[in-house]
């Protein structure tokens, strides 16, 4: 799909392009001060309007320069010289008021770009692996979180089936009747581990055992 490639103005045979702040004829860049530049868009800008000298200060200049008519005067005069014979009739010096450019002013149509939003095939080389790179961030990201999830489980069962075998071992190790109320025993187990456990009752199995 293609979208029209704004910020560009044409007049006569001339081509404002808004992005580069440049002014062409045809192939050929026509070079201009920044401030002629921006005196000339703004006038292009509202054409078919008179513009007094204040308005094209504000426009151009982010603070006003010493003399402000000479300098509106002296870019005036430099876009004329760009412009050529054509700047006697585009622009008008209204006496005492300030300038109208009366050119008729159009954007072109056949200037136009692809739109990249709607085709992924016609996104920069960039943007695609951006795009790219970020699906697979996404993947990565839901793996280290399926390991993780894994893991915890694997190691909460571990822990339940080493304290269910601590129970065990703690009733196979401690005689029947050997432990009294209060009295701590450590036991040890076949595969050399060891356990502190405190009895119940009199007569009865271990109550609490806990791995050294």
């Amino acid at each position: 799909m293609l979208q029209p490639l704004a910020r560009r103005m044409r007049f006569e045979a001339f081509e404002l392009d808004l992005m580069r702040n440049e002014l062409s004829r045809g192939q050929d860049i026509v070079p201009l001060r920044r401030q002629s530049f921006e005196a000339l868009r703004y006038l292009v800008e509202h054409a078919g309007h008179t513009v007094s000298r204040k308005e094209i200060v504000r426009a151009v200049w982010q603070s006003p320069p010493a003399d402000p008519d000479g300098s509106v005067a002296q870019c005036i005069k430099e876009i004329r010289q760009a412009l050529g014979v054509d700047a006697r009739w585009m622009i008008r010096t209204v006496s005492g008021t300030g300038y109208q450019f009366v050119a008729v002013v159009e954007s072109p149509v056949a200037a136009t770009l692809p739109d990249t939003r709607t085709d992924p095939q016609n996104q920069p080389t960039a943007m695609r692996f951006a795009v790219a790179l970020g699906r697979r961030k996404i993947l990565i990201s839901l793996l280290v979180g399926s390991i993780t999830l894994g893991a915890f489980v694997f190691w909460t069962k571990l822990v339940a089936d080493e304290q269910r075998d601590a129970e065990t071992v703690s009733y196979e190790y401690v005689p029947f009747g050997k432990m009294p109320t209060s009295i701590e025993m450590v036991i040890t187990t076949s595969n050399g581990r060891t356990m502190k456990c405190v009895g119940g009752v009199v007569g009865a199995k271990p109550r609490i055992c806990n791995w050294n």
